[in-house]
């Protein structure tokens, strides 16, 4: 191989690498909104739920009280309120499991253009060189820089993912707390945060053709 062919051949990976980085940025950003649409939803549901909750604690509180004349004037209220109350949460829930499936499927996305995107710079980097990997310019970020920053937004999809998963799981009705730890996860929103930081980096580059 001469100079000429080598030179031509790490102008052609630079640009299919560029080409990949730049769709897959552009496609993290839709699956962003996306994500940011569904926790809003999310945490209105966590709101209601948490709000059902201390309906129900009240209730439950005020039967246990003693000499409460509701109670003993209406023996099955009680009951049927803790029922109606009961029967909405689960509502709530069902709909919070839905939305979860959602992150969740975008979260899958993620991995996989992350994972696209190793894969074409595995299969073209012996080509593309140390030099073109981390050179950089005022209009677009090194290669390296945006295969660590992809990466990074992988992982965290996926540590928001399970973090959420498993405060989900240790949701009981009767326990508040349970609800409110939830309802911190979904207001803090990692994913946007660290989302939009990254396309402050990115703008030139993602405007150009």
């Amino acid at each position: 191989m001469n100079k000429v062919s080598g030179q031509q051949m790490a102008n052609e990976a630079e640009e299919v690498m560029l080409k990949q980085l730049k769709k897959s940025f552009k496609t993290v950003n839709v699956q962003e909104t996306q994500w940011k649409e569904i926790n809003i939803k999310s945490l209105v549901l966590v709101e209601s739920l948490l709000n059902l909750a201390e309906q129900r604690n009240c209730c439950l509180r005020a039967v246990e009280a003693a000499n409460n004349p509701v109670v003993a004037q209406f023996p099955d209220l009680a009951d049927r309120l803790n029922a109606s109350l009961l029967y909405s949460m689960e509502v709530v829930m069902k709909k919070l499991r839905e939305n979860m499936h959602s992150l969740q499927e975008i979260q899958k996305k993620v991995s996989r253009i992350n994972n696209n995107s190793m894969e074409v710079y595995n299969k073209h980097h012996k080509v593309l060189g140390l030099d073109r990997a981390i050179k950089r310019s005022a209009t677009c970020p090194s290669i390296s820089d945006m295969l660590e920053w992809l990466a990074d937004l992988a992982r965290i999809f996926s540590q928001e993912i399970t973090m959420r998963n498993v405060l989900l799981d240790k949701i009981r009705y009767e326990d508040e707390n349970s609800m409110k730890k939830l309802r911190i996860e979904f207001k803090e929103d990692n994913i946007t945060n660290h989302t939009e930081d990254n396309v402050l980096k990115l703008v030139l580059f993602l405007e150009g053709d």
